[in-house]
């Protein structure tokens, strides 16, 4: 737009081509889960018995192996989601682990309400390098909630009109489709400290360029 101060040209990198354009060329994504059972958690344990892969005590999820190169994906990214949306990670490992037979449904709903609610633990530091203050991180955020799940009550304060866990956890005719509990859900415990970078390396991508 007119107000842009980033060309085009400046992220090219960063834009995926048209279906036309693949088209064009002969390409074709061909994905890994469609051909073989797409299990994470096995599939990054067997990682860590075979090359020592690290594990790591993530803020807003259980799952202590998926996303742990970024600390901050499952903190403020996923506090964008659950803004935005009313629901975080945690509702989507949960679900994965209810499928693949390792939590009951009483135990996913349990895990979710432990977790979705939690407040991002790297967002001062997050807001520092934005060089914009908590509050004004709040006044941008909250114009993206979702009007359906979001309203503010008496105080002035956001609450969710709909819980999408409080929905799940009421359904009924649910014993027929039950799933049977095939294994243990333990993951590996990780670090939940650090170390972490300082303010001035810990994100790969600038803020981009100002003219």
């Amino acid at each position: 737009g007119d107000q842009d101060q980033i060309a085009e040209s400046e992220i090219q990198q960063f834009i995926y081509p048209s279906d036309e354009e693949l088209e064009a060329v002969g390409v074709r994504g061909i994905y890994l889960n469609n051909y073989i059972r797409w299990d994470t958690k096995a599939q990054h344990e067997r990682m860590l018995n075979l090359y020592h892969y690290e594990t790591h005590a993530q803020t807003r999820t259980f799952d202590t192996y998926n996303d742990v190169d970024c600390f901050m994906y499952s903190d403020v990214h996923d506090y964008l989601k659950f803004i935005k949306h009313g629901y975080g990670k945690v509702t989507d490992h949960a679900v994965r682990e209810l499928r693949f037979g390792r939590l009951t449904r009483e135990e996913a709903i349990e895990r979710v309400r432990t977790f979705e609610t939690k407040g991002p633990a790297h967002l001062e530091q997050f807001t520092r390098w934005l060089g914009i203050t908590d509050r004004a991180f709040g006044f941008v955020t909250d114009q993206h909630r979702h009007h359906e799940i979001w309203e503010r009550d008496a105080s002035w304060k956001w609450r969710r009109k709909l819980k999408l866990i409080d929905l799940a956890a009421q359904e009924e005719g649910i014993e027929p489709h039950r799933l049977d509990l095939l294994e243990d859900c333990a993951f590996i415990p990780g670090d939940q400290d650090g170390p972490y970078p300082p303010d001035d390396e810990f994100i790969l991508v600038g803020h981009g360029k100002y003219v």
